[in-house]
């Protein structure tokens, strides 16, 4: 099965490798399982792009996921995020579940739900 890449993955692949973070690169659900310094997240990667989209299933996932989930728009922010152990909150969680319940479709952009990760 094909695997559709961001336009930004492989750069933002190597500059994670370079700064010392172990990736595994999954693809499903989320794009990468990441460690750095023990602590160990999925990131999933976007372009900081308006058009980019995330899949109802991957809404779904980080919605869902008991672990943390990270998602970047660079090497520099994967690795920020890890350093700092941030991840998607429970209240940002429950508000994409809402947003499914709310507007069941098949694709999201990035800036709906960007806008839903910006308010903590």
């Amino acid at each position: 099965r094909q695997v559709k890449r961001d336009k930004n993955h492989v750069e933002v692949i190597d500059e994670m490798r370079r700064c010392g973070v172990w990736v595994d690169e999954i693809f499903e659900p989320l794009d990468t399982l990441c460690s750095y310094q023990g602590y160990i997240a999925l990131v999933e990667i976007k372009v900081s792009d308006k058009t980019e989209q995330f899949t109802k299933k991957q809404i779904e996932y980080i919605a869902t996921a008991p672990f943390p989930v990270i998602i970047a728009k660079s090497g520099a922010e994967a690795v920020e995020a890890l350093k700092n152990r941030s991840q998607v909150t429970t209240t940002q969680k429950t508000r994409l579940l809402a947003m499914l319940l709310r507007t069941p479709k098949d694709k999201y952009t990035s800036l709906d739900i960007r806008k839903i990760l910006q308010t903590g």
